[in-house]
């Protein structure tokens, strides 16, 4: 079985991206509400965290300082605490997120399929609002998740 490149396992969610923005349904205006913890709660496997990873040492980005912002990231949402043996999903800002327009810093061939299918659903959304994800789109991704799912900032770490 042939393996596939990050590109080609996320080719169908970034061309179902890019066809939603040529129609109007892009991020351009938004302020990335679904990147902070007022709505994101991304998880990873194994796979999209060595995907992401390996870019980001690509970029010379893998580094102490990020370390320490993904360990800050992890201790200021508490995602590494469960309440009477349940994980609970939280929210989180993401370590990624600039803080702005098109505000993430990864690379859509490199980014969690969850982030590529979640966009807007008409034009000129700019605090969030009508967002939602693919579902169909991203049960087409499930062929490619293995194992558990887990924060970005905790599955990026428990690489090392």
């Amino acid at each position: 079985m042939e393996t596939l490149s990050p590109k080609q396992r996320r080719a169908h969610l970034t061309q179902a991206m890019h066809y939603d923005a040529e129609v109007g349904f892009d991020c351009r205006s938004c302020v990335g509400t679904c990147c902070t913890f007022t709505s994101n709660s991304m998880q990873i496997d194994e796979t999209q965290a060595q995907d992401m990873k390996s870019w980001l040492i690509g970029q010379n980005r893998w580094n102490d300082e990020l370390i320490a912002n993904l360990k800050e990231c992890i201790e200021e949402f508490r995602l590494d605490k469960s309440v009477a043996s349940i994980k609970i999903r939280r929210t989180y800002t993401c370590p990624f997120f600039n803080g702005d327009k098109l505000g993430c810093t990864i690379d859509p061939d490199f980014k969690p399929y969850g982030c590529l299918a979640f966009n807007p659903r008409e034009s000129g959304v700019k605090a969030g609002g009508n967002c939602r994800s693919n579902l169909d789109l991203l049960k087409t991704s499930e062929q490619f998740v293995a194992g558990e799912l887990l924060p970005i900032p905790i599955a990026l770490l428990q690489l090392d």
